[in-house]
């Protein structure tokens, strides 16, 4: 990428090489001031602070990358630019797919804390009671809090399509076309309920206060890293969650450069004000 838009190859090795191995420090870093918290269990710092973990990795490794380039004679901002794609791409998204493998267990304290509501909810599918399925899930996970006013309703299609979809329009509201095919497995489908349900959130909410909800790839990465990392759900089917993670890697390779940049400078302001 360097040497096409006008630097040297050594510059570009270099800033990347570089950015990589400081990025990997920042990352180490985040595996330091263990503690027990107060369910006993153990934590590091990049669990209990992931996004900031993440946001530091690109921001050392976009540095370093602008340093080093400099040093050899090229340019600050092209060893900055190729500085953060090392580091973003390598590094920093191996920790948010990877990040979230609790996700990937179901534990018999997980299962033991939905029993009466997972033995309610297969009743409700297995009557063919899905509509009174999805309102206890709402009830449970408190999917549609704050969010009353700018929902239409579920459409529900009974078919074995394993994809849910949120329709939102400015003047109506949303509607999530819910295909009846995911709601087979419990963890499976409170995960994606929760990925639509943060669809509204962004296209009523975020978006009026930040306009980088208006991308549709970041959107996407958003919701699945939400679905992805959100500990107070049911754990879903391993097969389902790796292929949210892919869909999360694509999304985020496709999400044009000037927007990760920003996400991370308001990041890094966030935890700067807290």
């Amino acid at each position: 990428m360097s040497v096409l838009e006008n630097g040297s190859i050594n510059s570009g090795f270099l800033s990347g090489a570089i950015s990589s191995l400081v990025a990997s420090g920042v990352e180490a870093l985040g595996s330091t001031a263990g503690a027990i918290n107060k369910a006993g269990k153990y934590t590091d710092l990049a669990s209990r602070n992931p996004t900031l973990i993440k946001a530091l990795m690109i921001t050392a490794g976009g540095l370093s990358g602008g340093i080093s380039a400099t040093i050899v004679g090229g340019k600050f901002m092209e060893g900055f630019r190729q500085g953060i794609i090392t580091a973003g791409l390598n590094h920093a998204f191996h920790a948010f797919i990877y990040g979230s493998e609790e996700a990937d267990r179901a534990t018999k304290e997980d299962r033991d804390k939905f029993k009466d509501v997972r033995k309610a909810y297969y009743k409700f599918i297995n009557d063919g009671k899905f509509a009174s399925a999805l309102k206890l899930a709402g009830d449970t996970f408190k999917f549609s809090q704050g969010l009353e006013k700018y929902f239409c309703g579920y459409d529900i299609r009974e078919n074995d399509f394993n994809y849910f979809v949120t329709h939102s329009d400015a003047s109506d509201g949303a509607w999530i076309e819910i295909n009846t095919g995911p709601l087979s497995h419990f963890g499976t489908a409170m995960r994606m309920l929760s990925h639509e349900w943060h669809h509204v959130r962004q296209n009523y909410v975020f978006v009026t206060t930040n306009w980088i909800f208006k991308n549709h790839e970041f959107r996407e990465w958003d919701a699945y890293t939400h679905e992805l990392n959100n500990d107070s759900l049911p754990a879903a089917e391993p097969t389902q969650t790796q292929y949210w993670k892919t869909k999360q890697a694509q999304y985020w390779k496709d999400i044009p450069m000037h927007i990760k940049t920003t996400y991370i400078a308001q990041m890094l302001t966030f935890f700067q004000l807290r």
